[in-house]
């Protein structure tokens, strides 16, 4: 849980933006949650030919990219900045996506990592030089055009150009559109990995989809997968 002398700011805080209701959701989701995520993985082809299309232009971002990115993501708020900074670590790579009739829009991104956590959890399945993607997003006046469909096939090519084996991908549970979109393209289902948190204690829960049972693993209050 939060430190003991973090809870009274932060509460106060909570309750002057979203209410009572607010501070009992959270005070809930401290005592009895679950994060449901469906794990997805993909062998990349390196052979295929760079992917282009009519209507957009990918191309993987450089670090000076970082301040433009972080401009057209104004749902990250003040963090985008230093989220988008992390994302050039070794190894990793992030895809832009641009409209082809309008240059100066972001229109899809998404980042791939050999750092994420998550893969720590899957039990040997992922080996060195897997790759993960996290952060997908487009817009929303970009959306429903097929964009995140397009790029996921620029960034699975990207990946096998940097010599990623497999790709993965880790979906919440309720995000319907997402997981049509992954099996669309040929993800594999590997199994869920879910985050629970029990009166105040937080495990990793995997169940894989080719054998029985699960493993829990004790993580602490402030992983976010």
């Amino acid at each position: 849980m939060p430190s003991v002398l973090s809870i009274p700011a932060k509460t106060f805080r909570l309750l002057r933006e979203r209410g009572v209701r607010g501070v009992l959701a959270r005070a809930g989701g401290w005592l009895w949650h679950t994060n449901k995520n469906v794990v997805f993985r993909k062998s990349p082809d390196a052979a295929n030919p760079v992917p282009t299309f009519d209507d957009i232009c990918f191309r993987l971002a450089e670090p000076e990219d970082c301040a433009w990115i972080a401009a057209r993501m104004p749902h990250l708020g003040d963090k985008a900045e230093r989220l988008t900074a992390e994302q050039f670590d070794a190894g990793g790579l992030t895809v832009l996506g641009v409209p082809a009739d309008d240059p100066d829009t972001l229109a899809f991104t998404v980042w791939a990592t050999p750092n994420d956590a998550g893969l720590g959890f899957l039990g040997g399945a992922a080996d060195e030089g897997d790759l993960s993607f996290r952060r997908a997003w487009v817009p929303p006046a970009c959306r429903r055009r097929g964009f995140a469909y397009k790029g996921m096939i620029y960034g699975a090519h990207a990946a096998a150009a940097r010599g990623a084996a497999t790709i993965w991908s880790f979906v919440h549970a309720d995000n319907v559109a997402s997981i049509s979109m992954h099996e669309k393209l040929g993800y594999e289902r590997f199994g869920r990995l879910d985050l629970l948190t029990r009166l105040g204690r937080r495990w990793a829960r995997v169940r894989r989809d080719d054998r029985p049972g699960q493993v829990r693993t004790r993580i602490p209050w402030d992983f976010k997968l």
